[in-house]
């Protein structure tokens, strides 16, 4: 895909992001669906349940709590300016200390737009002050 973007190959570029993905999905997707639909619900309901309390389950459930500390490593490492870790830092621990209030993400989004214009309100203040 590299490739394609440094020569300005659009075609190539086009197949690589939409063309291979759905080739992949197709070869992985398909004959699970038809090995599915030929054996039935009841074939497919016992896996399921002898899956449910396997090690499988137990790996994913494993991954799976780990990922949060991953993605708040991420996003600090995408963040960058030390200026603006205090918001990252805030909203993480908003999120943490309101979880039993169940406030869902569109408030949470108002809270930062808030946070936003009172910062920018500030910078300018300040900016304003010194020159």
């Amino acid at each position: 895909m590299d490739k394609y973007a440094r020569e300005g190959n659009a075609r190539g570029l086009r197949f690589s992001i939409i063309g291979i993905p759905a080739l992949i999905s197709f070869v992985l997707f398909i004959p699970l669906i038809f090995i599915a639909l030929y054996f039935g619900a009841p074939v497919i309901s016992g896996l399921v349940s002898n899956i449910e309390h396997g090690t499988i389950i137990h790996v994913l459930n494993s991954v799976g709590g780990g990922l949060a500390a991953l993605g708040i490593a991420i996003i600090m490492q995408v963040i960058g300016k030390k200026r603006l870790l205090p918001f990252f830092f805030l909203a993480y621990f908003m999120s943490v200390a309101f979880a039993k209030l169940e406030i869902n993400m569109t408030i949470y989004a108002i809270f930062g737009v808030i946070f936003a214009i009172l910062y920018v309100m500030l910078s300018q203040k300040n900016a304003s002050e010194n020159s």
